[in-house]
């Protein structure tokens, strides 16, 4: 590994031998499985070539140069299962009033992980090698339909952006969100209704165009 110093090495992977030549040429098909930038090393692996002996086979190797940048194959994207917490608690039934603040009971949160083709987690994406930008959110009902007037205010509303730029993220990073919300209306009275909220995290890509096969991510509540 010659880049990032001190990350993760898992070396490479599939046909790392060549074993047979044509006309004076023979290939194979490696795998690497991180981030990064590599340099390849090539050595004569029958100790005593063309009768030389160990020794002078032993210098008979040589190294590549530069390879890459790798950077990840796709994000994985998880969520948990968040609630709401009612406005209010009555003895058989919990409810909130309209225009009245309710947040989380379990907050949402959100883990999204570069991995390679392999499905390992490149633990070397973090710092200047994290690509990947904060996700846009979107906030909709999805309770069934709103009497006239009424709207879901969902402006306090926020996350933790997406941020690795300290490089603690090894290859993960988890963003939980938060409230208020409440729902509005414009007229009065209101029917009662039930209220759920679904979130949309879209443009789940890097600026390598590396992105979550799933895009957009959606909670819904």
């Amino acid at each position: 590994l010659n880049q990032p110093a001190g990350g993760a090495d898992p070396g490479l992977a599939g046909g790392t031998t060549i074993s047979s030549f044509t006309a004076g040429s023979g290939s194979s098909t490696a795998r690497y499985a991180e981030v990064g930038i590599i340099e390849l090393s090539a050595v004569v692996s029958d100790g005593d070539y063309l009768g030389v002996g160990a020794a002078a086979t032993a210098l008979a190797r040589s190294k590549s140069g530069r390879v890459g940048r790798f950077h990840p194959f796709e994000f994985a994207v998880t969520g948990n299962t968040p609630t709401f917490a009612p406005g209010c608690n009555a003895d058989t039934t919990d409810f909130t009033y309209m225009e009245q603040p309710f947040n989380y009971a379990v907050a949402p949160q959100v883990t999204i992980t570069a991995k390679s083709k392999l499905g390992t987690v490149t633990t070397n994406y973090d710092g200047v090698w994290w690509k990947l930008g904060d996700f846009t959110t979107t906030y909709a009902h999805d309770g069934g339909a709103l009497p006239g007037g009424v709207a879901l205010d969902s402006a306090a509303a926020s996350h933790t952006a997406v941020d690795c730029s300290g490089g603690t993220c090894n290859g993960t990073f988890t963003s939980t969100f938060s409230g208020p919300f409440a729902y509005t209306r414009s007229v009065t009275p209101a029917a009662p209704f039930n209220a759920a909220v679904d979130i949309t995290l879209s443009n789940i890509t890097d600026s390598d165009l590396v992105a979550y096969a799933g895009n957009p991510f959606k909670f819904e509540n």
